[in-house]
């Protein structure tokens, strides 16, 4: 266990956090503390073994190799690790070198997604690819594959 933490507020207003403090990134990997039932999301491990075995048995190895971790939640002490240990332990017998990446520098990965976002939508081309309420309603979500291959 890992003592509790002192974190002073920019109010500077004073509290102790204990292992409540380690939740939000828990959630990542299990449920029990959002309850129980059928309604509750894949942990991420899970999402990730679900679109390997989607794919082509031939790319799997290829995939597992590249797993690449963005964003702020990439930047959770530990993530990248726990990622692999919970992959290797759902993938089981792996024949092929799981290897999480983790690229740049902090900022970077912090703001990765808003960036590609932005990069995407400042295309001349991007406008092409929208989808209307009415297309939605109208084709449901098998419009996305048509409208972005």
């Amino acid at each position: 266990m890992r003592p509790p933490r002192h974190y002073e507020f920019p109010t500077g207003f004073n509290s102790v956090f204990s292992s409540e403090r380690f939740i939000p990134g828990e959630v990542y990997f299990t449920h029990h503390h959002l309850g129980s039932g059928s309604q509750l999301p894949p942990t991420l491990p899970q999402l990730i073994h679900a679109c390997l075995n989607a794919t082509e048995p031939d790319l799997r190895p290829a995939l597992l190799n590249n797993v690449v971790l963005t964003g702020g939640n990439s930047l959770l002490p530990g993530m990248a690790d726990r990622i692999n240990n919970e992959l290797m332990r759902l993938a089981g017998g792996i024949q092929s070198k799981l290897k999480i990446h983790a690229p740049g520098n902090p900022t970077e990965r912090r703001f990765a997604p808003w960036l590609g976002g932005s990069i995407l939508a400042s295309l001349g081309t991007f406008h092409q690819l929208w989808i209307s309420r009415e297309e939605w309603k109208e084709h449901g979500p098998n419009i996305v594959a048509q409208r972005c291959k």
